[in-house]
């Protein structure tokens, strides 16, 4: 089997990183009434937002060891396509509806989310930093874009938290937002 490629491994653990920072950057210096302010009653605040990627995060990566331990392989729904699979994925235009398993419980403290997005971020790109094996030959369904290769599901990540990105600065832009220097 082919081995993910040194290539595949720095542009993924790159965009994690990339896509890590913009969200702590975003958030950097929120107070707890921010980080729990929710824009509707239905709406999620953004600890509820860095707890959620925190909880899609630990799911792929446990996804993935599952699935390459198996040892089953299928082919892509977005084989060769994956600029168009992570443009799809940032798209907020669309709103889905998350499985239960990845919604937030509301257990956390703003600062334990946070801190559980980072620490989970950081093992994912040891693992993609170190990882040999063919993520492109392992393929497991997304709930909205049927069958991804586990390093599509790893690229994903970085778009999920692009989408959600968008999805905290609508909220400090929403009405009743406390506004402070380093939010406004």
């Amino acid at each position: 089997m082919e081995k993910i490629t040194q290539s595949e491994r720095d542009d993924a653990a790159i965009y994690l990183a990339v896509t890590r920072n913009e969200v702590i950057d975003a958030i950097s210096g929120m107070n707890r009434e921010q980080l729990e302010f929710k824009p509707s009653p239905q709406g999620w605040s953004i600890a509820e937002t860095v707890h959620h990627l925190a909880i899609v995060d630990g799911l792929v990566m446990g996804m993935g060891a599952n699935t390459t331990s198996a040892g089953t392989t299928k082919a892509s729904a977005w084989s060769g396509r994956d600029d168009e699979l992570l443009s799809r994925m940032r798209d907020r235009r669309e709103k889905v509806k998350v499985p239960d398993i990845g919604m937030p419980s509301g257990e956390l403290s703003p600062s334990a989310a946070i801190s559980a997005f980072e620490e989970g971020r950081k093992a994912l790109i040891k693992f993609v930093q170190e990882t040999e094996l063919p993520l492109r030959q392992y393929c497991v369904p997304h709930p909205f874009f049927g069958e991804l290769d586990c390093y599509q599901w790893i690229l994903s990540l970085g778009a999920h938290a692009e989408r959600h990105l968008k999805q905290i600065q609508e909220t400090i832009e929403s009405p009743g937002f406390l506004r402070t220097s380093n939010t406004a």
